[in-house]
């Protein structure tokens, strides 16, 4: 090929000197102001580097959303508990002291005291008693208007329920299958917040690693660019391989930017989930891909197929609902018990005791409220069994779905990885052809962006790759034993 066909070794009138230089530091200029922002981007935080199991611990103590998961846990746990105890009898004491001049009161506590009197009887005199005697004109209205007293009273008692159609029952079950449920949506929480944090840490290895060949990649095409002259306008094939070697520059620092917006997200995502984190913590490096295989072992991610942790509790909460609509059909049902009392009751005058048990019936012959509460109950039954039904065959299609797709990601992995070993002696081969003449820089800057382009891919397949780990880690958390789950 002939030195014309060379991109950057015009042909046409040689350029001024003066021009020349001017143009060559600006190229320069244009490739190193990069490269400085972009080490000062990616250079290594000064700060304690933490390590993941570091972070997974802070995560499993902070998380606000694992604490309310742990509080509605801990509060249904007590639910349950409470109704459990629902066959006992209740036992109460009551006490008063008062002072009262209703008529009523203060001669039902006379008669509680048994200090009833006769004067306690007195009626105002009627015409024909005034009119046998004068007298009885001033006898006093203590009946109708007694005069203020002070009375105390003190009781205790107990009351046993021994048949109430089953609603108790009922709602001590459903109250066993709603811990059920909070308990494997603490568990749940858990496994996502652990999933969640180990891709947020991931991503920062995969843009640290992808960083690593950008930076590779930017640094061969800036010796490229201050090696040789510019190409002439009036060279057009020179030209076209100018703009193509600085749009892939720019194509690379553009990726870089995009970097640094993922870095601080996925930072920021482990700040929330950690609570608060050592300040410009840094990462320990490793491997993207051995990152995931040991965040995510290989035994729990292609266990059997159980039920997950999020359809158990799905489950738990059908079977909830189930048992308060059988609950719903015994509030109409009759109620039967026993109850005995003993009060102590004292006054100005004297105390007595006094004593009272027997039986007690009692049935709702019309609610309007809770008249439609069994067709109610029964519906939302349906709608939760209807709904769990749902989540397994999702489940079941979704685990197919990422163990195909895990497969399929690893294949492609292995011949990413082949590519970029082709591509990187291709692209040699080109340096050493463009540097002989015997091909273009727009030839050259195609061998470039290629390699880029793999480059790319294989940080997105990574990323894909730990993201479908977790799903099928999460998919499988209920094969996870206890130590695993408080320890991942």
């Amino acid at each position: 090929m002939t030195s014309s066909a060379r991109v950057l070794r015009p042909v046409a009138s040689p350029m001024p000197r003066s021009l020349i230089a001017t143009a060559t530091a600006f190229l320069l200029l244009l490739t190193a102001a990069p490269l400085r922002l972009l080490q000062a981007q990616t250079a290594p935080g000064g700060g304690e580097a933490l390590s993941f199991e570091t972070l997974a611990a802070l995560v499993e103590q902070n998380s606000l959303r694992l604490q309310s998961a742990r509080g509605e846990e801990e509060a249904a746990r007590l639910a349950r508990d409470r109704l459990a105890r629902h066959w006992l009898p209740r036992l109460y004491i009551d006490s008063r002291l008062y002072r009262t001049n209703d008529a009523l009161a203060s001669f039902g506590a006379r008669l509680q005291e048994r200090q009833v009197e006769s004067a306690d009887l007195s009626l105002p005199a009627t015409p024909l008693e005034i009119y046998q005697n004068s007298a009885n004109f001033l006898r006093p209205d203590t009946l109708n208007h007694p005069a203020p007293s002070s009375h105390g009273t003190a009781g205790a008692g107990i009351e046993w329920r021994f048949y109430e159609g089953g609603a108790s029952d009922a709602a001590a079950r459903a109250a066993q299958q709603q811990a059920l449920a909070r308990m494997l949506d603490r568990r749940q929480t858990a496994l996502a917040e652990y999933a969640g944090a180990a891709i947020a840490y991931s991503e920062l290895l995969s843009v640290d690693r992808e960083n690593g060949g950008v930076l590779e990649l930017r640094s061969a095409s800036a010796r490229i660019l201050r090696g040789y002259q510019l190409g002439a306008a009036s060279n057009p094939v020179g030209r076209a391989g100018l703009l193509a070697l600085q749009a892939h520059d720019n194509r690379l620092q553009a990726r870089l930017l995009e970097h640094e917006a993922l870095r601080k997200s996925a930072r920021e995502s482990l700040a929330v989930a950690a609570g608060d984190l050592p300040s410009g913590w840094a990462l320990r490096s490793e491997n993207p891909m051995d990152f995931a295989d040991r965040c995510f072992p290989q035994d729990i991610v292609e266990a059997e197929e159980t039920p997950s942790l999020a359809l158990q509790s799905a489950l738990a909460n059908a079977d909830a609902a189930r048992a308060q609509a059988e609950g719903s059909e015994n509030v109409l049902r009759p109620q039967a018990g026993v109850f005995g009392e003993a009060r102590y009751n004292a006054g100005a005058r004297g105390a007595a005791d006094s004593y009272q048990f027997g039986l007690y019936f009692k049935m709702n012959l019309y609610s309007p409220v809770e008249s439609g509460l069994s067709a109610e109950a029964r519906a939302r039954a349906d709608a939760a069994e209807t709904r769990a039904r749902d989540a397994a065959r999702r489940e079941a299609a979704q685990r197919r779905s990422y163990r195909e797709s895990l497969v399929a990601l690893r294949k492609g992995l292995l011949l990413i990885q082949e590519n970029q070993r082709l591509l990187a002696q291709q692209s040699l081969t080109a340096l050493r052809l463009y540097r002989d003449g015997a091909i273009t820089a727009l030839q050259l800057a195609d061998a470039h962006s290629r390699r880029a382009d793999v480059l790319f891919e294989q940080a997105r397949v990574e990323r894909e790759y730990v993201r479908l780990r977790a799903a099928l880690y999460l998919l499988n958390g209920a094969n996870i034993s206890q130590r695993q789950e408080s320890q991942p």
